[in-house]
């Protein structure tokens, strides 16, 4: 994605300041000309570009769920549902941790394997095309 703001330097007698800053057409269509938005409008530019910058370096990643969901795991042409405990990062990349007693315990489960599902109907329609059950 294009980075919806930029860096700019600005100096005064007395320091330079580094800021972060959107075009005015954008400030404009973000604060609506509503007086109450121009106070949090720099609050958000600034956290905006913050993720930017980290999302540039590396440092932010998207989750594919959260802790607490449930995805769904094709095993033995059996669907079996998984609760979400943790994600780790290793040399392989993101891997989520989740359990069920029934079948398997804890594991670790590594996206995106062809084989797990972040919801039960996507499970079912690949099982299908698998021929399972």
């Amino acid at each position: 994605m294009d980075r919806l703001t930029f860096k700019k330097e600005f100096q005064n007698p007395s320091e330079e300041v580094n800021c972060a800053c959107i075009d005015m057409h954008t400030y404009n269509r973000v604060v609506n000309e509503k007086e109450e938005h121009y106070y949090l409008a720099g609050e958000v530019i600034d956290k905006l570009a913050d993720y930017e910058d980290k999302e540039e370096q590396g440092l932010l990643i998207e989750l594919p769920c959260k802790v607490g969901d449930t995805v769904y795991f094709i095993s033995r042409e059996e669907i079996i549902p998984v609760l979400v405990d943790g994600f780790g990062i290793n040399e392989n990349g993101l891997f989520i941790c989740g359990t069920n007693e029934e079948h398997f315990g804890y594991s670790r489960l590594t996206p995106p394997a062809k084989n797990l599902y972040l919801t039960r109907s996507e499970a079912e329609e690949a099982l299908a095309k698998m021929g399972g059950k």
